[in-house]
C-alpha cells in the first residue's frame, strides 16, 4: 500500500532514467484514499523544480512479469493514483519509455492507471500487454498520449 519502485532522471539532469523490471508471481498496486502517497512502479523525466531547469533525456522502459495477477487500484483524495508508467514531464525534451506488462489476469480499476505519456517535447512510449483477461472499470485507463509529438502505441495480446 502506499509503496513506488522509482527510477527518475531528476530536474537538472541530462542522460536517460533507468529501467524498471519487476519480476514475481504476482503484483498489487493500491492506493489508499486517506493517504498522501500513492502506490506506483514508474520511470519519468522531471519537469522543472526548486530552481533546476527540466531534465533533458529519455524516460527507461518498465517491465512486469507477473504469471499469476497485476492489480493496479485506488485513487487518494488528492487525485494521486495507482499506476504502472514511463512519463515525460512538462517542459521536457525527450522520447518516452514503453511499458510492458506480462500477467495471466491485469485489473485497472477505481482510477488506477496504465501509462505511457510525453507531456514534452517528443514521442510517447509504447504499451504492450499480454494477457488472458483485462478489466477496466471505475475509471481505470491505459493510455499512450503525447503532447507534441507521436501518441504511443497501445497491444493488446
Amino acid at each position: 500500500t502506499d509503496s513506488d519502485i522509482q527510477s527518475n532522471l531528476e530536474a537538472g539532469g541530462i542522460g536517460r532514467s533507468g529501467r524498471v523490471r519487476v519480476d514475481a508471481r504476482a503484483v498489487f498496486l493500491f492506493t489508499n484514499p486517506n493517504s498522501e502517497r500513492a502506490a506506483q512502479i514508474q520511470t519519468l523525466v522531471r519537469q522543472a523544480q526548486n530552481g533546476n531547469p527540466a531534465g533533458v533525456g529519455d524516460a527507461g522502459n518498465v517491465t512486469i512479469n507477473a504469471p499469476a495477477t497485476v492489480r493496479i487500484l485506488g485513487r487518494n483524495a488528492s487525485g494521486k493514483i495507482s499506476a504502472i508508467f514511463s512519463t515525460i514531464n512538462n517542459g521536457v525534451v525527450g522520447e518516452g519509455g514503453n511499458v510492458t506488462i506480462n500477467t495471466r489476469s491485469l485489473h485497472v480499476r477505481h482510477g488506477g492507471s496504465v501509462n505511457a505519456d510525453n507531456f514534452g517535447t517528443g514521442a510517447a512510449g509504447t504499451i504492450q500487454i499480454n494477457t488472458r483477461g483485462i478489466w477496466l472499470d471505475n475509471d481505470g485507463v491505459i493510455t499512450a498520449r503525447s503532447r507534441s509529438g507521436l501518441g504511443g502505441d497501445i497491444f493488446l495480446n
